[in-house]
């Protein structure tokens, strides 16, 4: 009794890990890094809508 180990739900991961460090331009897809204001390919702002 002592060593058996029930099996539980595996942890959630938090939105940030599951989808790697940084974030996605909305106009070009590019993922930059977390720390970055601008996307490193089109200069868009972190946060721009596409419309």
């Amino acid at each position: 009794m002592g060593d058996y180990k029930r099996p539980g739900r595996p942890k959630r991961q938090s939105k940030t890990s599951a989808a790697g460090a940084g974030w996605e331009c909305s106009v070009c897809t590019f993922r930059n890094n977390q720390g970055a204001y601008t996307c490193a390919v089109c200069d868009a702002r972190k946060g721009t809508a596409t419309r």
